[in-house]
């Protein structure tokens, strides 16, 4: 059974389909739809071209490049808790 991501990267639609379930869960106002849409593709941009230039070469992952992975997820789950945190506050 796949995960839903899954289902969407292989429709082609993960960024749009996330972003979408974003704007519902923190409830962004429509007036901010646009910007928050310019900044999260922003942000995806940035992220997908630095871990396509972090890998390795060849097409196996090596302990690096986990440990990269490992490192980025970290960031967003930290990222993630602090927004949650903020959110669930106010």
């Amino acid at each position: 059974m796949k995960l839903p991501e899954q289902e969407w990267a292989d429709e082609g639609r993960l960024l749009k389909t996330s972003f979408e379930q974003m704007i519902k869960a923190l409830r962004i106002p429509s007036n901010l739809v646009d910007p928050a849409r310019f900044f999260y593709m922003a942000g995806a941009q940035v992220l997908f071209t630095s871990i396509v230039n972090i890998l390795d070469p060849g097409s196996e992952p090596t302990e690096a490049d986990l440990k990269r992975m490992d490192l980025i997820h970290n960031e967003l789950v930290n990222w993630f808790k602090t927004i949650k945190q903020h959110h669930e506050a106010s």
